[in-house]
């Protein structure tokens, strides 16, 4: 059943969450995503530069530890520590489809990352549908994609005037948001209206079933080169994205313990496939771009059913300091092979 809960209501709930430390949002104060331990401090996602990503996998986690004088002897595995009954609120429908399409990935046939999955199965996800759309969002170019898209969410919030409507998708959503109020005929009405005037406003685009021709021009060197040739590899791309999963695994010494951390990573780093002799194959820009471009819109879809990795969020244009733009070099990789198949 859809509910209903004013702003004053929501709010209340949100400070008893917090006062629990069960409460996970955008903290404008700092402007990351985490732990909320006063309302006061949270913003909305359009103010954060980065994704939530960060709470289901952290920049810097620990996956083991041990006494440096006997690690043998002394590992221990440490499994993240979050409370049944958490909340995440705020997060974008885009943030959460993506987030959606990465747990594909740690939970691939029999292997099951456990320190992704405690995290997810003990956090209610609350996205917050986007009412005004920026100009570098791009969702709906994507099945299932939408300002107000469910993938990955338990309840869908919409803010209209001073309250919001509460959409429960899941069981954990229905159980969360099962003490507020019924909405009536007049508020799913407004909500229809909402949806229709905010997913009209979306008006960029890519295209998207493109994995085949994407691997038709993969040695296209002069096309790469020239869409990435103001590229200055400082992997804002991969930082503020999403649907971006790569990490290494290092051991970390502080004192008398030495932990086994696992930190995010980045195909756009020129360490990324250096070797220890020496050798690394994707040395030049250009070639770590085209990766980014080709696991996005082609590796990642012909290993998932055709899906794309990217969700159209449009963080990597809006944080680009070379205003490169994956909408463009996307249209333009199918128009170049497209000329290139008439000139063949």
């Amino acid at each position: 059943m859809i509910k209903k809960a004013d702003e004053n209501t929501i709010s209340n709930w949100l400070s008893a969450l917090a006062g629990d430390g069960k409460l996970f949002g955008p903290n404008a104060e700092i402007g990351e995503w985490g732990i909320i331990k006063n309302v006061s401090s949270m913003g909305n996602a359009f103010e954060i530069t980065f994704s939530p990503k960060s709470i289901f996998l952290p920049r810097r986690q620990k996956l083991f530890e041990m006494d440096a004088d006997k690690p043998a002897e002394t590992i221990r595995e440490v499994l993240p520590d979050i409370p049944e009954g958490a909340v995440l609120w705020g997060l974008r429908p885009c943030d959460a489809r993506a987030l959606e399409l990465v747990r594909r990935v740690f939970n691939e046939n029999e292997i099951a990352d456990p320190y992704f999955n405690i995290i997810w199965d003990r956090i209610v996800r609350i996205a917050v549908g986007c009412s005004e759309p920026q100009d570098t969002c791009f969702c709906t170019s994507f099945v299932g994609g939408n300002p107000f898209g469910t993938q990955g969410v338990d309840v869908l919030a919409t803010k209209i005037e001073n309250f919001f409507i509460l959409e429960p998708i899941t069981k954990a959503g229905e159980d969360v948001v099962k003490n507020f109020p019924d909405a009536d005929e007049e508020d799913i009405e407004k909500l229809a209206q909402i949806k229709k005037y905010a997913t009209g406003k979306v008006n960029s685009s890519v295209p998207t079933d493109i994995a085949d021709e994407l691997l038709e021009i993969f040695y296209d060197v002069d096309f790469w080169k020239e869409s990435f040739a103001n590229c200055q590899g400082c992997g804002n791309c991969t930082e503020v994205c999403p649907g971006c999963y790569c990490f290494d695994i290092v051991d970390e010494r502080n004192g008398e313990k030495i932990f086994k951390n696992r930190v995010w990573d980045s195909c756009i780093s020129e360490n990324f496939t250096l070797s220890i002799d020496g050798e690394n194959p994707r040395r030049e820009l250009y070639r770590r771009q085209r990766q980014r471009i080709m696991h996005k819109f082609s590796y990642f879809a012909l290993r998932y059913d055709r899906t794309q990795l990217c969700v159209g969020c449009g963080r990597c244009v809006q944080n680009c300091p070379s205003q490169i733009d994956i909408r463009k070099v996307v249209k333009n990789a199918v128009e170049e092979n497209i000329v290139e198949k008439q000139t063949n």
